[in-house]
């Protein structure tokens, strides 16, 4: 008799592989729109350079690539604007994914929300405010006070595209902010490659809030998690190499039997 199962996840099969999924293995499954996440990291309530807006709330959780990219990027923009306020993190997901309560999104792991970093109107650096809305020329709007860092906010889309260990698939943000950031790149000399891949991967959802007051940044699943499940929607930028993980176990029915008896699934 199989031993009873204490962890279950649905097997994937890729071209005509068995795939077994260890326990203990951080995995983005299905896509943002109807997956799930097992086991989660969680970002830390604050590091160098980022502070999370509800640290309080578990919708802190993600891949290890995810939250990898959301620390990396925000060290860099601290370091490359010495005084600067820490940039607000939002949602990322809940520990096991699923249904959020504020997204239809962010359901497994790949996709978190970056508040615009700001200026006062004295200049002094703000972090983010959530639900300040900005206009296309970068402004608050609604009788707020306030504009956008376009320093800081470069750093931040230029380090996300340039990051040597994940790979970014969206950024979400309003197009009139697109625009002034795209035209800050070409008046500062930035790679051409950046600012190519920017005009692409900067995008104003459709059949959505046009994200005016954040970045929404989505990354693509890794090698190992698309492997495991993990669901890559189109478009997959030419830059991107899309390498299945090179790794993958080959197991029959036996090892499975295994897998099962040992709760290894």
């Amino acid at each position: 008799m199989v031993p009873k199962v204490r962890f279950l996840l649905p097997l994937v099969l890729v071209t005509g592989c068995t795939i077994g999924l260890s326990a203990e293995e951080p995995v983005s499954v299905g896509s943002p729109l109807a997956g799930h996440l097992v086991k989660g990291v969680s970002l830390p309530p604050q590091g160098e350079g980022y502070v999370l807006l509800r640290p309080e709330e578990p919708t802190h959780f993600g891949t290890p690539s995810l939250v990898g990219l959301v620390q990396r990027v925000a060290a860099g923009v601290a370091r490359r604007h010495p005084g600067g306020a820490p940039l607000v993190v939002g949602d990322l997901s809940a520990r096991y994914g699923g249904a959020h309560p504020r997204h239809r999104t962010h359901r497994n792991g790949r996709d978190v929300d970056i508040f615009y970093p700001m200026l006062s109107l004295d200049g002094r650096s703000e972090g983010g405010r959530p639900y300040l809305h900005l206009g296309r020329f970068g402004a608050a709007r609604g009788g707020e006070q306030g504009r956008l860092d376009l320093p800081r906010a470069f750093s931040l889309v230029e380090l996300l595209l340039q990051d040597p260990e994940t790979e970014v698939q969206w950024i979400f943000c309003e197009r009139g902010l697109k625009a002034r950031l795209l035209r800050y790149g070409v008046a500062v000399g930035a790679d051409p490659e950046v600012l190519f891949r920017a005009s692409w991967v900067l995008q104003q959802p459709t059949g959505a809030a046009p994200h005016d007051d954040h970045f929404h940044v989505r990354v693509f699943c890794s090698p190992r998690e698309r492997a495991l499940g993990c669901e890559d929607r189109p478009p997959h930028w030419p830059w991107v190499e899309m390498k299945e993980d090179s790794a993958r176990p080959n197991e029959g029915d036996d090892q499975l039997l295994t897998w099962i008896g040992e709760g290894g699934l």
